[in-house]
């Protein structure tokens, strides 16, 4: 399975002003998507019909239904223990990681968060979003679009782009696994948390706005490179990635780069398209764990960024040598 990364590293400008010149309009933000921890008084206002003195089962983060841990687990089972369907979907709302079946997060290694690129000319603006998340429906792009514009002046022209980083170590989006397995299939409980993704969508319209509002004059620098030689690659064993006998197929190398600058040089944003498939958190067995001060925690329980770290890390390795590793490298 492959994808299509968006990395979006921001950098402090120091000292920018509206009067720099330059050919387009730039912006960047970034805003925190991790699910809030645990807070008793938004918990109350959240769930005014779920009284706190009935459903006390213990929950490490906010934007879960309250249940009653029956099987003392300190965890929601379908098996046995009773939620508050507060919003009466039919399922429970929590925060089931997106990397396994029936693995309800348990500790934050790194923040995960949604990132904006604005680019503009002065009249019309395009802004792209990207999300750690492994998926975004149309119902929530709509949603995140609705909630800029109506950020915006009324007659704005803004083309809007909402995509997902396909992170399989963030909170499940769209029920693929999630929700335990009924034994009809995983996902018949879907494992999304309606109240997570309304956060979602708020944070993701907002970091569109900020990335609208900060937009500076300067320019567009682009660049392709293939990925550093000691950069480990690995294929799935599948068509159409590769062929029966293994060798590539439908697969595309290439880093492709866009950086907004500042009138001054500084950079604003840089925007890396790699395909890639992050699964590495999220898809690590129940025996891998990992100390953390006095706690023994699972490595698949954690929400994670790992690759968008990662992959900074070689953007910027290539970058540097862009003089050199480039072809083509352009401003425009």
């Amino acid at each position: 399975m492959r994808r299509l990364l968006a990395v979006m590293t921001l950098l402090t400008l120091p000292g920018a002003t509206a009067r720099a010149q330059g050919m387009y309009l730039v912006g960047a933000a970034k805003v925190d998507v991790t699910p809030p921890p645990f807070d008793a008084a938004a918990d109350a206002a959240m769930f005014p019909n779920c009284p706190a003195a009935v459903y006390t089962g213990p929950r490490l983060f906010g934007l879960q239904e309250p249940y009653i841990d029956r099987d003392g687990s300190g965890f929601f089972n379908y098996d046995g223990d009773v939620y508050c369907d507060a919003n009466a979907n039919g399922r429970y709302d929590g925060l089931y990681s997106s990397g396994g079946a029936d693995h309800l997060i348990e500790w934050v290694h790194d923040p995960i968060d949604a990132r904006a690129v604005a680019i503009g000319d002065g009249t019309k603006m395009a802004v792209i979003v990207t999300v750690e998340s492994i998926g975004l429906f149309e119902n929530q792009t709509k949603r995140m679009r609705a909630a800029v514009l109506a950020a915006l002046p009324p007659g704005s022209d803004v083309t809007l782009v909402f995509s997902a980083d396909h992170n399989e170590s963030s909170p499940d989006s769209i029920g693929l696994f999630g929700a335990p397995d009924t034994g009809q299939g995983v996902g018949v409980n879907s494992g999304i948390d309606d109240y997570y993704m309304a956060f979602v969508v708020d944070r993701a319209a907002e970091a569109a706005v900020q990335a609208i509002q900060s937009a500076v004059p300067g320019r567009l620098r682009i660049a392709e490179v293939l990925p550093p030689a000691d950069l480990p690659t690995h294929l799935s064993h599948n068509f159409p990635t590769t062929n029966d006998d293994r060798s590539p197929a439908a697969i595309n190398p290439k880093l492709r780069i866009i950086q907004g600058v500042a009138a001054s040089g500084a950079p604003i944003f840089t925007l890396l398209g790699l395909s890639a498939h992050n699964q590495q958190v999220g898809h690590a067995g129940d025996s891998e764990t990992v100390t953390v001060g006095s706690r023994t925690l699972r490595v698949n329980r954690a929400v994670s960024d790992v690759l968008d770290q990662t992959s900074f890390t070689d953007i910027q390795r290539a970058w540097k040598d862009k003089r050199t590793r480039f072809v083509p490298n352009w401003e425009i």
